[in-house]
């Protein structure tokens, strides 16, 4: 089993805070950083795997009156491969590679003129934005 961690460069290590970034959505360019931490676990096998990619994504979300999910749409997805399989490395017919100890550092950068809207809370609606591995 392979343990999956992803782990900010700098700031806050809390992600009930929010995810650590600089710039001013609409305006500048926003700039984050970070690491994707991949950890053999205690039966130390590996797992194969074709790709590690970085996903940051805005959700918009539709709630009913009890505060539970109705419809989920993703507005706007931005992604970079951070690994990839070696072809000379294949164990099956489609590029997998076993995935061990790696730290795979990423820098993610939003252009300003980026088609999305900013967060937004409200009863029975909501947008966000989400950094996944």
């Amino acid at each position: 089993m392979v343990h999956l961690s992803l782990t900010p460069l700098n700031g806050n290590q809390s992600l009930a805070k929010g995810w650590p970034f600089q710039g001013v959505f609409g305006l500048t360019r926003i700039t984050t950083h970070g690491t994707i931490r991949t950890r053999l676990g205690d039966d130390r096998t590996p797992l194969l795997a074709s790709k590690i990619s970085i996903l940051v994504r805005c959700y918009e979300t539709r709630l009913n009156k009890l505060g539970g999910v109705v419809q989920t749409n993703v507005l706007v997805e931005e992604s970079q491969t951070l690994w990839s399989a070696d072809p000379s490395q294949q164990i099956q017919p489609p590029p997998f590679a076993p995935i061990g100890d790696l730290d795979l550092p990423f820098r993610f950068v939003l252009p300003p003129n980026l088609q999305g809207p900013s967060t937004c809370h409200m009863q029975e609606y909501r947008v966000f934005w989400r950094i996944e591995a």
